[in-house]
């Protein structure tokens, strides 16, 4: 599209617009994709919200890559808008900024996907696995279990790695969203992608940043349920609305940088196996653990129960659907997680802007 029509877009109040961090691959590209295509389905078939340009904005942290990703994005959704926005999750300057030119690029932002993430393995214990019981295979590949060894690092600000990137670098961009997206004259919709592995995190408001736990991704992921279910108390009178997302059990570089691929292959069956017999949350594709988010995207999210994560599930012979599952953990106990959250980031925010100043 031309430059003129594009910015005559960006004021358009019929326009729909989805920004989605780590969208140059995996999940994230495949939301992309998919709520693109259906929007366009909609706006070619006359359908709700017909009439509106879709834009779809790829916050992510390597430009190259992005850039690849916005070409394949153009050729697959032709009659959407593709932007990108550089951030980086894990350094508060990147989001600040990042935050900054989301709002001098739309008038409004009609969803907030908070996907980008990292799941640092330094090695396998595959004694885990043995002896061989289905039970245990089920919890190994589903969640994770104690198959993985994890490991953690720390940003040049201090901050842990996982931490920062997984669930700091979203909270400050919200926080600094806030005032736009609650002025914006409609709802906003901040859908975050969780993991089944949260089940088994039990965190504590006192060490916010995992220092003291095994596996920091779990906690990061049980920290997303808490603090989504949180921000729904304190911003739904605004307009403002959160949930989290579960994709399963799904082959993305992610997956893939736990083991070989040539060893996935080989597993691919065993997995198929269980999909089929055992559980339903080895989605596998893409496309098929982006149901849940992308199902998220098309409903009215003042009529969701965001006190439940919506699961993308798959039947045995592949068909994929929507389940959820109750947000366990005391209001309480959300609650302190958060002021703790908005309390950091108020302090970091502040010095990178005192910072800017002097």
């Amino acid at each position: 599209p031309s430059i003129s029509k594009t910015l005559q877009c960006y004021s358009s109040a019929m326009s729909r617009v989805a920004v989605i961090t780590g969208a140059n691959t995996g999940i994230g590209y495949s939301v992309a994709k998919l709520l693109a295509q259906e929007l366009e389905k909609e706006e070619r078939s006359g359908g709700r919200g017909a009439g509106g340009d879709v834009f779809v904005c790829l916050a992510c942290r390597n430009p190259q890559k992005a850039a690849e990703a916005k070409q394949q994005l153009r050729a697959e959704c032709p009659r959407a808008f593709i932007e990108v926005v550089q951030v980086d999750t894990s350094s508060t300057e990147s989001c600040v900024q990042a935050a900054k030119e989301i709002q001098k690029k739309y008038t409004h932002v009609d969803w907030f996907f908070c996907n980008a993430g990292i799941l640092p393995v330094s090695g396998v214990d595959w004694g885990t696995l043995w002896p061989p019981r289905p039970r245990n295979l089920i919890h190994s590949f589903s969640t994770g279990g104690d198959l993985l060894k994890l490991s953690d690092g720390v940003t040049p600000e201090g901050l842990r790695q996982v931490f920062a990137t997984n669930v700091f670098g979203h909270f400050i961009m919200i926080k600094e969203l806030e005032p736009f997206l609650a002025s914006q004259g409609r709802p906003c919709h901040i859908i975050w992608t969780s993991s089944s592995s949260a089940a088994r995190a039990e965190v504590d408001a006192g060490d916010i940043q995992a220092k003291r736990v095994k596996d920091p991704y779990a906690y990061s992921k049980r920290t997303i349920d808490l603090i989504s279910r949180q921000l729904n108390t304190k911003l739904n009178h605004k307009g403002i609305y959160s949930d989290t997302a579960c994709p399963g059990l799904v082959m993305t570089s992610l997956t893939y940088g736990i083991l070989p691929k040539w060893l996935w292959a080989l597993l691919f069956p065993i997995l198929v196996l269980i999909r089929m017999c055992l559980t339903k949350n080895v989605t596998l594709s893409p496309d098929t653990g982006s149901k849940a988010l992308v199902w998220l995207a098309r409903q009215d999210p003042a009529r969701l129960d965001h006190s439940v994560k919506y699961e993308s599930r798959v039947t045995a012979l592949g068909t994929a659907y929507v389940d959820k599952s109750v947000i366990t953990g005391s209001e309480e106990l959300s609650s302190s997680i958060f002021e703790e959250l908005w309390g950091m980031a108020d302090e970091y925010t502040h010095s990178k802007q005192t910072t800017a100043t002097t």
